[in-house]
């Protein structure tokens, strides 16, 4: 295992944080179960890597420890979704030369993750809707700073402040991750997520 390279998913505790919410207007309480669907395989997948893996979670803990060891949960702490990545990146930087953080709500495979890593300075993945899937840091820098969260200028906004830095920055192929009904019928049709 690379003790260099941490790979982070940020994720909520459905219990307790409402999950989804765009995707449960159409579909009602299965949004949740797609949520904790694709959580699970997500950590199935990069429990065992070459790189190590932690969960950054929102809400109660305890939800996790029955698919994870305690000491690979973290707590989210922050105002809004910048903060909490800033200060995840902030206290993991300290201890490993690059940290890649994504979300819940896509599926990267070890491959893909394990090659993401090769960046110099940053590393970012634009999704579909204008914001991104994944970014990554071998140094701290505050790229999250006035950021419009959950709207389509997210990416761009983020990308001006990559450049402000002179980041030598990696840019990922671009991806769909799960937000809504139209995503949704794309991962159920692409196999990624069950239909019932």
């Amino acid at each position: 295992m690379n003790k260099e390279n941490l790979f982070i998913i940020f994720a909520k505790n459905p219990e307790t944080e409402p999950v989804k919410t765009r995707l449960a207007k159409k579909i009602g309480s299965k949004a949740r179960k797609v949520y904790e669907e694709m959580l699970l395989q997500s950590i199935n997948t990069h429990t065992e890597a070459s790189y190590v893996f932690k969960l950054y979670v929102l809400g109660d803990k305890d939800y996790f420890f029955n698919y994870l060891a305690e000491d690979k949960i973290e707590q989210q702490n922050g105002e809004n979704l910048g903060d909490r990545m800033f200060n995840a990146l902030a206290k993991e930087l300290k201890d490993y030369k690059k940290v890649i953080i994504s979300g819940s709500d896509i599926l990267l495979s070890k491959t893909f993750v394990t090659d993401a890593f090769q960046f110099t300075d940053c590393v970012i993945g634009p999704s579909y809707d204008g914001g991104y899937y994944l970014i990554g840091l071998t140094n701290l820098y505050d790229i999250f700073v006035d950021i419009p969260w959950s709207t389509s200028v997210v990416f761009k906004k983020t990308k001006q402040l990559i450049l402000k830095f002179k980041l030598n920055t990696r840019f990922l192929k671009e991806k769909r991750d799960l937000d809504d009904y139209e995503d949704y019928v794309y991962f159920m049709n692409a196999g990624l997520v069950k239909s019932d």
